[in-house]
């Protein structure tokens, strides 16, 4: 078997005991050891978006879509390949969508949405995705896709942008300038036993805040939006093999400040 980066035994509803779930942390081949197999596929998160010449926070990055099963046929002994997707890379630009995760005749997650990049002159909207990304300055955030996750949120009316959206919840709309907090937070991931361990997956990345500290990414491996504010603190990448979104970009007087990377996504299998 290729791309299998960990074996962790599992007690959890759907498996016998001491089953071992098998991890792919990159893309592979998984072999059937059963006629029937539960899963869980979520791809990589969208890139939060920059922020340049406008004082405008960026909009977080939407989550990987976040897709399960817990019980579907397959027959002993054939092998499956597996797509585990990458983040969208962090950059000056709107965040770029993460890539699907795909379990093969089964399952296609679909990459988190970009968010909205903050610029002066108007506002962004953000990518659409598994979980959209967020929006600025009165811009939507992105739809998410039926199923695998929420939309982003929209930007405020003036400097503040929307919270990438998550797999358990939508981003949280930008907020009125001089709040603590102007940016919106990133969407909640959902939580999955798995592996015998329960644990968050697919967050939505905090956006950019301009006049306030930095905003939250959803429980679920999101990264932080960055902010300008006293302290300058930059936007934070979503974690590695949950599929969260990356940080937007805190707003500027001048210049550029990249937004951060989506979190690359994961694929777990559990004979049953």
């Amino acid at each position: 078997m290729t791309g299998i980066h960990q074996l962790l035994f599992s007690n959890s509803a759907g498996g016998s005991a001491a089953t071992p779930a098998e991890i792919f942390n990159d893309s592979g081949t998984y072999v059937a050891t059963s006629s029937a197999i539960r899963f869980m596929c979520i791809a990589g998160g969208g890139a939060g978006g920059a922020s340049t010449n406008g004082e405008k926070g960026a909009g977080g990055g939407g989550a990987g879509g976040y897709l399960i099963s817990s019980s579907s046929a397959v027959v002993k002994g054939n092998s499956y390949s597996l797509t585990v997707g990458g983040g969208g890379a962090g950059g000056g630009g709107g965040g770029a969508n993460g890539s699907n995760s795909v379990i093969n005749d089964y399952a296609t997650a679909i990459g988190g949405g970009g968010g909205g990049k903050g610029e002066g002159g108007g506002g962004n909207a953000g990518a659409a995705g598994g979980s959209g990304g967020g929006g600025v300055r009165g811009e939507l955030g992105g739809a998410g896709t039926t199923g695998q996750g929420n939309a982003g949120g929209a930007g405020g009316s003036a400097d503040a942008a929307g919270g990438g959206g998550g797999a358990g919840a939508a981003g949280t709309n930008g907020k009125a300038s001089g709040t603590s907090t102007d940016g919106g937070e990133g969407g909640v991931g959902l939580d999955n036993d798995i592996t015998g361990t329960t644990l968050f997956y697919a967050g939505g990345g905090g956006a950019g805040s301009f006049t306030g500290g930095p905003a939250l990414g959803g429980n679920g491996g999101g990264g932080n939006g960055g902010s300008q504010n006293n302290s300058p603190t930059a936007a934070t990448n979503g974690t590695a093999n949950t599929g969260g979104g990356g940080g937007g970009a805190g707003g500027r007087h001048g210049g550029l400040t990249n937004g951060a990377s989506g979190g690359k996504g994961v694929v777990i299998i559990l004979a049953v």
